[in-house]
C-alpha cells in the first residue's frame, strides 16, 4: 500500500542519486507495493534509460487534475486521504539540494510523473521522452513547459495516464491522454480529469457504477462519440459515427484495432 503517512514531507522535496535497483526501490519506496505499481516501475525504467541520475520529490504538488479527481471522488470516501500529489522530477546529472532555486542553464530535465495517493492507480500524469528504441516511431509527441521551482523548463515527450479503477478507468484515461496532447497543441482548451467521468452521459450505460468497472465493449461506439465531444468540446461526436460505420460498424472498428474479445 501506499505509505500515506508523513506524505507532505519533507517539505519542499527530497533529492536522491540513486544508482543501482536496490537504490531505486529504496527512493520510491513509498509508492511501491500497491495494488498496481507496474505503470510507475515502467515510468522510472523510462527515465533509467535516458539516463537519469537524480530524481526530485516535489512533495504537496497540487495537480490540477488529481485535485478535480479528489474534489470529485476522494475526498467524499470514508478515509484520510491526501489532497495534494507528488511530482517525480529526473535529471540526466546530478543535483544537489541547494541547487534547486538556482539551477544552471544545463540541467538535462528529463521528465516528470506525478504520483497520487490512491493505491489503485499511483501515476496521476506524466510526460517523458519516448524509451530509446521506440523513439523514431514515436508521431504524437508534444512539448510541455515545466516550472520546477521558478524555473521554467520544458520536455517533449507522450502524455501518460493511469487508470485508477475507482472515479476513472480504461476508456477515460485514455480519453484524457488524447485531450491533454490535443491541449498541448493548442487544439482545445484545458479540461480536467474528472470531466471526463463526471460529463459522460450516464443514458449510455445507465447500470454504470463508481468506483468504476470499466467499460461495456458493446457502448464503445456511442461512448467514443461523446468522448470526442468531450475532448475537444467542438461538437465532433457525430464524426465518429461515420468513422466507424466505414469499418463495419463497431465490430469491424475493434477487430482492426486488435480489441475485439
Amino acid at each position: 500500500m501506499v505509505q500515506l503517512r508523513g506524505w507532505n514531507d519533507p517539505d519542499p522535496a527530497e533529492v536522491h542519486h540513486p544508482t543501482t535497483d536496490a537504490e531505486w526501490d529504496a527512493a520510491l519506496s513509498r509508492y511501491l507495493g500497491s495494488l498496481n505499481d507496474a505503470p510507475l516501475r515502467r515510468c522510472v525504467e523510462v527515465a533509467r534509460s535516458h539516463g537519469a541520475a537524480t530524481v526530485v520529490v516535489e512533495t504537496r504538488y497540487l495537480d490540477i487534475d488529481y485535485r478535480s479527481e479528489f474534489s470529485a471522488y476522494y475526498s467524499r470516501q470514508f478515509a484520510d486521504v491526501p489532497d495534494s500529489a507528488h511530482r517525480l522530477h529526473f535529471f540526466g546529472r546530478q543535483l544537489e539540494p541547494q541547487s534547486l532555486w538556482r539551477l544552471g542553464n544545463e540541467h538535462d530535465y528529463i521528465g516528470y510523473v506525478v504520483v497520487r495517493p490512491a493505491s489503485t492507480g499511483l501515476v496521476s500524469r506524466a510526460l517523458l521522452p519516448p524509451p530509446p528504441d521506440l523513439a523514431s516511431a514515436v508521431r504524437t509527441s508534444v512539448t510541455e513547459p515545466v516550472n520546477f521551482f521558478g524555473r521554467q523548463l520544458e520536455i517533449r515527450g507522450v502524455p501518460f495516464a493511469q487508470q485508477d479503477a475507482q472515479l476513472g478507468a480504461c476508456a477515460q484515461a485514455a480519453a484524457w491522454m488524447c485531450h491533454f496532447a490535443a491541449y498541448l497543441r493548442g487544439d482545445t482548451a484545458r479540461r480536467t480529469k474528472a470531466d471526463f467521468s463526471l460529463k459522460a452521459d450516464a443514458s449510455l450505460h445507465p447500470s454504470r457504477a463508481l468506483p468504476s468497472g470499466g467499460p461495456v465493449a458493446v457502448k464503445v461506439f456511442e461512448t467514443a462519440s461523446h468522448y470526442v465531444d468531450t475532448i475537444f468540446g467542438c461538437g465532433v461526436g457525430g464524426l465518429i459515427h461515420a468513422a466507424v460505420g466505414s469499418f463495419g460498424g463497431c465490430g469491424g472498428l475493434l477487430n482492426r484495432l486488435g480489441l475485439a474479445a
